[in-house]
């Protein structure tokens, strides 16, 4: 049975307050943000500004903070600080709601960038920090890095990141998270510790972080922890065997003859959208097998960050010894040679229709067709529908992640040259 809520009451920040969440990385971030933004009309009503029109303040921050995602390419110029600044205009203009700027992104500022945007924002700038046990995000962490096309497999990326002697070159801003002590650590030197609210996510009492906003954003229980967001929005975590495809497929290509722009818009948007919305795996499929020295090596690490969050009276929410909790433990090898074939069928898909979608952003239009419709079938019938659970065959991993390649480079080629008949 699930322990009661408590009373939250005592987090409300004061009126006008500009509260600045920075995550971390996989701490719920993504669904609070989701439920912000779905939210709006609702928060404007009871007092709260959720600022821009997109889902969190990526851009923003990114502009602001001058970060960059992903590789260099032709196209990819990235935000810049126009678009913090037109943010900012927005939250000028309302001088009465308190206000809520949501993006992990703002946990990897080094003590001048974070300095940066405190006064950017103001003397109002309340923190707010969402932290998970490292162990518990170790399998999310590392199929995030193999969407933004890292090829290093999973047990080989936690030896890289977790052994005593981690190389610093990998995923460097998973160093946060390991980190997190020393975030919350330069957080509340900057803004004082009064200002600093950690809100520890636990599984075992889901709704705990949408109320601790609601609580300290001054917002009626359960208006985003009962929010209603679309399937996109869900970001439910790949399986092994989809994050391998995946991963196979980055090995079969060169990052410098594929901008940043065109992978974002073919592989995470197309592909990685299409089937994380369209496919519900089978609770048979296999997740990230976490090796128990690795699991280990976490738990270390949130250990440490559990007491320096003791140490420096920061507002905590939630049960500090959830951050250290055990997670299960597989020495099996984080390896698939197979995967359904509903897997290539919606990887496929995706990238058809976003390689279509930009070929077409540069063809010209054609006129309506006139005339019935010519038949489609032997029958004048559409053909019947087929589902992928009918289909008994397997595909070779690599044979797909060679497919997918395919798919980018022919998707490349007609957005630059477009084809016409």
């Amino acid at each position: 049975m699930a322990s009661p809520e408590p009373d939250l009451g005592w987090l409300l920040l004061p009126e006008r307050a500009r509260l600045l969440h920075i995550g971390l990385m996989k701490t719920g971030t993504t669904a609070l943000q989701n439920a912000a933004a779905a939210s709006r009309p609702a928060l404007l009503e009871h007092g709260v500004r959720y600022p821009g029109r997109r889902f969190n303040h990526r851009y923003p921050l990114m502009g602001l903070l001058d970060v960059r995602r992903g590789w260099t390419g032709p196209t990819g110029t990235g935000p810049t600080r126009r678009n913090w600044d037109a943010l900012m205009r927005e939250v000028e203009a309302d001088d009465e709601r308190r206000v809520l700027i949501s993006h992990e992104h703002a946990s990897l500022a080094n003590d001048e960038k974070a300095r940066l945007l405190v006064d950017a924002l103001g003397p109002r700038t309340h923190v707010a920090v969402t932290v998970r046990g490292v162990q518990a995000v170790l399998g999310s962490a590392w199929q995030q890095y193999v969407k933004e096309g890292m090829t290093d497999g999973f047990h080989d990326w936690l030896r890289l990141v977790l052994s005593d002697d981690p190389d610093r070159s990998v995923s460097p801003a998973f160093r946060s998270r390991i980190r997190a002590g020393a975030v919350i650590d330069r957080w509340a030197s900057l803004v004082g510790p009064e200002r600093v609210t950690v809100v520890v996510v636990d599984r075992a009492r889901p709704d705990l972080l949408a109320h601790a906003f609601e609580a300290l954003l001054g917002l009626p229980r359960d208006l985003l922890a009962h929010a209603t967001v679309n399937g996109q929005q869900a970001n439910r975590s790949l399986t092994l065997p989809e994050a391998e495809v995946l991963r196979q497929f980055n090995l079969t290509y060169d990052r410098r003859e594929v901008p940043w722009a065109d992978h974002t818009a073919l592989v995470r948007e197309g592909a990685l959208q299409t089937l994380l919305a369209a496919r519900v795996p089978s609770p048979s499929e296999p997740r990230m097998p976490v090796p128990a020295w690795a699991a280990d090596a976490a738990v270390s690490h949130s250990r440490r960050t559990a007491a320096t969050i003791r140490e420096t009276g920061v507002r905590v929410v939630g049960d500090l010894d959830a951050l250290t909790a055990p997670v299960r433990t597989s020495e099996a090898p984080a390896t698939v040679d197979q995967v359904a074939v509903d897997v290539a069928a919606r990887l496929l898909g995706g990238m058809f229709s976003a390689a279509r979608e930009r070929v077409h952003e540069d063809r010209p239009q054609r006129p309506a067709a006139t005339g019935p419709p010519a038949p489609t079938h032997g029958s004048g019938e559409q053909p019947p529908a087929v589902s992928t659970r009918q289909v008994a065959t397997e595909l070779r991993t690599a044979d797909l992640a060679k497919a997918l390649g395919i798919s980018v480079a022919r998707g490349l080629t007609r957005r630059i040259s477009p084809r016409r008949r």
